[in-house]
């Protein structure tokens, strides 16, 4: 009897190097993200879906709360969103329009 872990057998090493290359098409790692962030480098989007309370208690630095912006608009739209940042600052939250 075997497990689902040996049910297949191990990629190859050229397999295992074309699926992980692959995965960054869809997928960060997260100390990607916070590098990103911690260096204010606005080339990523970070959405945080926490309850809007929560958000305003205790903002990620870099992050768009998803309930301070329509998250369609967020992802179709960059330049949209630039301009939101703009209006709003990083944090998402409505404040001073400039």
């Amino acid at each position: 009897m075997t497990s689902a872990v040996t049910a297949y057998p191990a990629a190859t090493p050229d397999e295992a190097l074309a699926h992980f290359s692959a995965r960054l098409e869809f997928e960060t790692d997260c100390w990607d993200v916070h590098d990103a962030l911690s260096r204010d480098i606005a080339d990523v989007v970070l959405l945080d879906v926490r309850d809007p309370a929560l958000f305003a208690q205790n903002p990620v630095n870099g992050t768009v709360s998803l309930a301070a912006w329509d998250a369609v608009h967020c992802l179709l739209d960059w330049p949209a969103l630039q301009r939101h940042q703009q209006r709003c600052g990083p944090s998402g939250l409505p404040g001073p329009t400039g």
